[in-house]
């Protein structure tokens, strides 16, 4: 049990650590609104990253606090009160660990490994704009590679979620496919690959 809370909570934990690390970003980036307008738009497409960004690890945090952890630990106190043994307590509580641990992404190991995948690309993409050195080519060049990087990672976690409420129908864990991609973009993306003779191999 230690164990799963240990994991649940560095889980946790490490995505609002992101989410720092992306707000700095935005702090940071403020100063760009006095460069001149032709410099200015040059950090357009990173700003559009670092948001999709901080959408993403907002959702992400919300769904698991609000949408799992708490309906499933106000779900344990009642069913508490009804125990009569100690045993019984015992097996709603590793109950309730369970259901947080699944439904939060984190029972899968391929699930877990992209979440953690995408994760390290916000963190990379923040440690990235904090430490600007590059020449502008190599400055758009960049932000590409992290959007490129950032948007297939993506792509592929919410393929996975997909694939996962069609096996074992959960409503939690569908909701949150509908949070990340709530007008469709990626769902029509990976459709798009997935009808190409590329995606077919």
């Amino acid at each position: 049990a230690l164990a799963q809370y240990q994991m649940l909570f560095r889980h946790f934990f490490y995505c609002k650590h992101i989410e720092r690390l992306l707000s700095e970003v935005w702090i940071t980036n403020k100063q760009t609104k006095f460069l001149p307008g032709d410099q200015f738009k040059v950090y357009h497409p990173a700003f559009g990253l670092r948001q999709k960004m901080l959408n993403l690890i907002q959702n992400l945090s919300y769904y698991m606090c609000v949408e799992v952890i708490e309906p499933a630990w106000s779900g344990l106190v009642t069913s508490i009160a009804e125990c009569d043994t100690i045993d019984q307590v015992l097996t709603k509580h590793t109950d309730f660990l369970n259901v947080c641990l699944h439904d939060c992404l984190l029972s899968s190991p391929q699930l877990l490994a992209t979440v953690k995948k995408l994760l390290c690309v916000c963190a990379d993409f923040a440690h990235y704009m904090q430490n600007l050195t590059d020449t502008v080519e190599d400055f758009v060049e960049d932000i590409k590679r992290y959007d490129l990087q950032f948007n297939s990672v993506l792509a592929s976690l919410l393929d996975r979620i997909s694939q996962l409420g069609r096996d074992n129908y959960n409503e939690k864990v569908l909701n949150i496919l509908h949070r990340l991609d709530f007008n469709g973009f990626y769902t029509t993306a990976i459709d798009q690959f997935k009808s190409t003779p590329a995606g077919l191999m």
